[in-house]
């Protein structure tokens, strides 16, 4: 039973801090993503293929989705 405490436990403050890195690097993409964007990608940006503006959950979302693939193709060895 102590070992499934501390494996439960290790879940948690793991899923706490993926949850943590996700608001912070949401953040940081929110923040950047009206100045970047049109820079980045113009005629996108003005075709309206891309958004100009996001809101501030959807970059959340957009930046755990992509932590959750980048990291699930890397190889550990």
């Amino acid at each position: 039973m102590e070992k499934f405490l501390k494996a439960l436990g290790a879940i948690i403050v793991i899923a706490i801090g993926v949850f943590i890195g996700a608001i912070l690097g949401g953040t940081i993409l929110w923040w950047i993503w009206p100045y970047a964007l049109p820079i980045a990608f113009p005629n996108a940006v003005g075709a309206g293929v891309l958004a100009a503006n996001i809101p501030w959950w959807n970059a959340v979302c957009l930046t755990w989705l992509f932590c959750i693939l980048i990291k699930s193709s890397q190889k550990i060895n």
